[in-house]
């Protein structure tokens, strides 16, 4: 009776076996379930990239201004106003009126995020070509003057939850085109494209009433044969050059700019560039 027991039980325990293995071999480990699971929500429509399987994932640089509430916040609000920013420039070689009339936010793609792009106009009481244009240069391009403006970086410092200070680097492409309506001085309009990047200082009181900056742009310009007549060069270098300038200047309530400009690189020729000092009427709250 006891072997026929311990024969049924032993017969019993192979059986079930038999039944739960293949089972098992159907099921997937945790680590397969998981993958199975997961959904690829990429849309190669929208930019964005496959996942590659079997490697790890490694997260892309994240853009400054990546959504457009963060451009709003970062430039002021809306754009498009019909005036929007206002700046009276005074040196030596005249006095330069500029006003923004256009401006809008662009998006670049995940990388860049968005950006600024505006449009202006620029007049100059100059009667000196030469001096002239080297004023418009330094106050934006010319009469007319479309600009980009793309945050790459920034980093704030902060003491008891208020900013203190802002470090920035900024993508800022500029085209100026002279326009002889508004210059009497331009006989032979010409254009210009200045490639730059500017490193960007911000001191800040706490209420941000008092805004101190600092400025260094780092920039490469290729222009017309009468672009670079009017700076005063000589045939020989009529070609692009590289040019870099300075500007210090304070905010006042995020409504007034006052600031001074200068040239510390540029092509050698007899004039050199004017001290330029500005004061702004802005339009953002920073």
């Amino acid at each position: 009776m006891k072997l026929m027991t311990i024969l049924f039980l032993g017969l019993s325990t192979i059986f079930c076996r038999a039944q739960i293995a293949p089972q098992a071999l159907k099921s997937k480990p945790e680590s397969e379930k998981k993958e199975t699971l997961e959904e690829d929500l990429t849309d190669p429509a929208r930019g964005d990239s496959p996942k590659i399987q079997g490697k790890d994932q490694k997260p892309g640089r994240k853009a400054v201004l990546a959504t457009l509430p963060d451009a709003k916040n970062y430039f002021g609000g809306e754009t498009g106003a019909a005036v929007d920013n206002v700046s009276f420039s005074l040196s030596k070689n005249g006095a330069t009126l500029f006003a923004e009339f256009l401006s809008d936010y662009l998006f670049l793609g995940k990388t860049l995020g968005y950006g600024r792009i505006g449009f202006g106009a620029l007049v100059n009481t100059g009667q000196d070509s030469t001096k002239t244009t080297m004023a418009q240069f330094l106050s934006g391009g010319g009469n007319g003057m479309m600009y980009l403006y793309v945050p790459i970086a920034t980093k704030s410092a902060f003491h008891e939850h208020y900013e203190m200070a802002r470090v920035s680097f900024v993508f800022l492409p500029r085209v100026g085109l002279d326009i002889p309506a508004l210059n009497a001085a331009i006989a032979n309009p010409g254009y210009n494209a200045d490639i730059g990047f500017e490193a960007q200082g911000l001191l800040l009181s706490v209420s941000k009433t008092f805004q101190f900056f600092a400025q260094a742009r780092f920039s490469g310009v290729l222009g017309s044969d009468d672009f670079y007549r009017h700076l005063g060069l000589t045939s020989k270098q009529f070609h692009p050059f590289a040019s870099g300038r300075w500007t210090f200047g304070v905010d006042l309530n995020s409504l007034i700019r006052i600031s001074v400009t200068n040239a510390f690189l540029e092509p050698t020729r007899s004039q050199k560039s004017p001290v330029i000092l500005s004061v702004q009427l802005i339009n953002r709250r920073r």
